[in-house]
């Protein structure tokens, strides 16, 4: 059966968008899944760190296409997964504070899903720390990179040193190969939309 789910436009298609520019949108997540689920012996190189894995896209919108709403609907489904990665970032300080009664759909379902999901075992959610240390943010500013019940993943580049992009903080649990600059030789073997990664 089918997990996709699209909460920007309610249907089962998480798919990127062409945005009719000539060019196709929501490009970051397939190089995302390529980290994650890349199959060995591809004759390309690089190997996901889960290969083998059974991928599925949840997506939502941002800015004035997305809202709160639509991140509610997709957290709804965490508890469906054994482990759900989130590639996403918000720019604000304290945007997500689990305390807040305006949030408190968006907390529950992730308790939910870190309690209840994987056959009650609890589903792991993986957030990236974010990309912006050359801003001063920590992970410390967000619950949901500082929450004891998420896996707050930094970026380091091939050399192994922490990528300047890469938002530090304490509730860095474990770092993960990004990319550095925009040249083939700073970056790593995914998959691709776009020809560039």
């Amino acid at each position: 059966f089918d997990l996709d789910f699209d909460a920007r436009d309610n249907d089962k298609d998480a798919a990127p968008v062409d945005l009719g520019l000539g060019t196709v949108g929501d490009n970051h997540g397939t190089p995302v899944a390529g980290v994650i689920g890349m199959d060995a012996n591809n004759g390309v190189g690089g190997v996901g760190v889960a290969w083998g894995c059974d991928l599925t896209g949840l997506r939502f919108g941002h800015g004035s296409e997305g809202g709160l709403q639509q991140q509610e609907a997709c957290f709804a489904r965490f508890n469906r997964f054994d482990v759900v990665n989130n590639s996403w970032q918000n720019p604000s300080a304290y945007a997500y504070n689990f305390e807040d009664p305006f949030l408190s759909n968006f907390s529950n379902e992730l308790f939910y899903a870190v309690q209840n999901g994987r056959g009650r075992l609890g589903t792991n959610i993986v957030f990236i720390s974010s990309n912006f240390r050359e801003d001063g943010f920590d992970t410390n500013f967000s619950n949901l990179t500082n929450s004891r019940f998420i896996t707050t993943v930094a970026a380091i580049n091939f050399d192994g040193a922490y990528s300047s992009y890469s938002t530090p903080g304490e509730s860095i649990l474990v770092s993960a190969f990004g990319t550095e600059g925009t040249s083939v030789d700073d970056g790593i073997v995914t998959t691709d939309r776009t020809g560039d990664a």
